[in-house]
């Protein structure tokens, strides 16, 4: 069924992207700053789950939109995440 193949396809864009968010805080748990994750850690678990959710519910061409800023929101979380984590190294 379509929505089983969209459920299929949600899960796969989760686990192609889990190792970022992974890499990420493990390292703000190595060098001791996870509180720089703090403050978006909401705003970025709730566009994974806006991407899933609209990944589920349509394909239409407003919805992949939509999947696609919250996608780039993640991703511009994690750089932003990043460039954080670099910038508290002695």
């Amino acid at each position: 069924s379509p929505f089983v193949h969209r459920l299929t396809r949600a899960r796969d864009n989760y686990y192609e992207n889990i190792g970022s968010l992974v890499l990420i805080v493990l390292v703000a748990f190595a060098l001791g700053r996870v509180e720089t994750l703090n403050g978006l850690a909401y705003v970025f678990l709730g566009a994974r789950g806006g991407q899933s959710c609209v990944h589920l519910l349509s394909v239409s061409n407003v919805a992949v939109s939509l999947r696609a800023v919250f996608y780039f929101a993640q991703i511009g979380i994690q750089i932003y995440w990043v460039v954080r984590l670099l910038c508290a190294l002695p």
